[in-house]
């Protein structure tokens, strides 16, 4: 069974991009697989993907995974060499998207806070303006190690990808 081809999808589709840093992550497990005959073959069709999207506990649906296969099946064949899944990846473009996005907000960032500290020095002076930048730089570090304790915990225990994005609902108001 092969999955339909999807043009482009994966570059400029965030969970896809992000499903496919999911599978690098996951590499040592697909080589362990490999090496201990856990794997029917090292070329498998989009059904044989599937599977192993599975068996890794990769949480995607199942256009992800198409839009995935047909990423990484470049020759259109209907099957992909799972030892050379990882330098698929990589070569993809998704994983370069990532970054190219995430350097750019970044920069954007960066430059906002440079700007608003420009203006808390005009304003009141170099003092205000260093403990400005001081209290961000220790802030925006808190907050990087929230993100992992976060991390931790959903992979602890074993929230789905879907429920981890995404706000929370607004809450219901008060009963009068």
């Amino acid at each position: 069974m092969q999955a339909p081809a999807v043009a482009g999808v994966a570059a400029n589709n965030g969970r896809v991009c992000t499903v496919c840093v999911a599978l690098l992550g996951q590499q040592s497990k697909i080589e362990d697989m490999l090496e201990g005959g856990d794997l029917e073959s090292k070329d498998v069709d989009f059904a044989g993907f599937t599977r192993l999207v599975d068996k890794l506990e990769v949480q995607c649906t199942e256009s992800d995974k198409q839009a995935i296969f047909s990423m990484i099946d470049t020759e259109g064949s209907g099957t992909i060499d799972v030892g050379g899944l990882k330098r698929a990846l990589r070569l993809s473009g998704a994983i370069q998207t990532m970054y190219d996005d995430s350097l750019k907000t970044f920069g954007l960032l960066l430059a906002a806070t440079l700007a608003f500290d420009g203006g808390v020095w005009a304003l009141q002076g170099g003092a205000a303006a260093f403990d400005f930048l001081a209290a961000y730089v220790v802030e925006d570090s808190l907050s990087v190690d929230n993100l992992f304790v976060f991390l931790l915990i959903f992979r602890y225990f074993k929230v789905a990808a879907p429920r981890c994005s995404g706000a929370r609902p607004p809450a219901s108001p008060a009963p009068s």
